[in-house]
């Protein structure tokens, strides 16, 4: 999966980098024409990178199926990548936030691979929606809980039924999926309240120093 995982991760990040591009040209406005114009010229490059990468998706299939867990803090891994994808956000003008009710939860388990889980849904939300993303964590019981949940049109069929080709969640889900899988995991998506979630829950691994939440979240 080395070559399917870090062609749609790359391409995670390069839009991550145009957004806070943008931002800057947005900033920079009409007092300097040359800063929209590099943007201009950045976009045309992240347009033909994104190409290349879709085709390294299509033509590697391998999964990766190997884990190298090791104690850690997922609270700051999460507040980490969702501090990435605050410039995409505004960008869209849309509010990211990120709630817990935890300031630490420690435990075994494969960083590289939970920011992926992490950056995949982020992702996704971003796409499809409209005002507010909120990206939840809590560990309750022996297990720990990661939810992203958007404000966007919802979907008509099972998006965990989909194809890797498809256009609306594509390899990304498919990828929450495997990596949530190899941890002993699951991966879950309902539409509540006018909310579209998506969640993954896997057992914690190790000893963990902070149990305080053990509600649902609201």
């Amino acid at each position: 999966m080395h070559n399917i995982a870090a062609a749609h991760d790359l391409r995670i990040a390069i839009h991550t980098m145009l957004a806070s591009a943008q931002m800057i040209a947005i900033e920079a406005g009409d007092r300097s024409p040359r800063i929209c114009d590099y943007v201009g010229i950045l976009e045309e490059n992240v347009q033909n990178a994104t190409r290349l990468l879709n085709h390294m998706l299509e033509d590697s299939r391998a999964m990766d199926c190997t884990l190298s867990c090791a104690p850690g803090d997922a609270i700051a891994l999460l507040q980490k990548v969702v501090r990435q994808f605050q410039p995409a956000a505004r960008q869209t003008s849309i509010e990211l936030a990120f709630e817990t009710a935890s300031p630490s939860i420690c435990f075994s388990f494969d960083a590289d691979k939970l920011e992926r889980i992490a950056a995949n849904l982020l992702s996704n939300a971003l796409r499809h929606a409209c005002h507010r993303v909120v990206l939840r964590a809590r560990a309750f019981g022996e297990r720990f809980e990661l939810e992203v949940a958007d404000d966007g049109a919802g979907f008509s069929q099972d998006p965990l039924s989909l194809s890797p080709h498809s256009e609306t969640h594509g390899f990304g889900l498919r990828e929450v999926q495997h990596f949530t899988t190899l941890h002993g995991g699951t991966l879950h998506a309902r539409c509540k309240g006018g909310r579209t979630i998506f969640g993954v829950t896997f057992p914690l691994r190790g000893n963990m120093q902070d149990k305080s939440e053990e509600n649902a979240f609201l």
